[in-house]
């Protein structure tokens, strides 16, 4: 035995689990070669660096970002990008 573990646990269902969701891969399908206003790789590397930030949040709150930005077609990242840009705005 080579002592690598197998079995039904995280790793083992992450490993049978496809990378790309069925509904994310018909949805790029079908929007694809639509000009959704996504920056190509050179417009996104002339972009300011960005620093990963862990934070802590009620449930309650999580909860509600994460259904507001399935609706939005978005992320909780760019829902949090725009509030923390606004606040600022709104402050100075």
């Amino acid at each position: 035995m080579t002592g690598k573990k197998t079995g039904s646990g995280l790793g083992a269902r992450m490993a049978a689990t496809p990378a790309v969701s069925a509904v994310a891969a018909g949805f790029a399908a079908a929007t694809e070669g639509e000009g959704l206003g996504v920056p190509d790789k050179s417009e996104a590397a002339a972009k300011a660096e960005v620093v990963a930030l862990n934070i802590r949040l009620p449930k309650a709150l999580h909860r509600t970002l994460r259904e507001i930005a399935f609706k939005d077609e978005t992320s909780i990242n760019a829902i949090l990008i725009q509030a923390a840009e606004a606040w600022l705005a709104k402050s100075r």
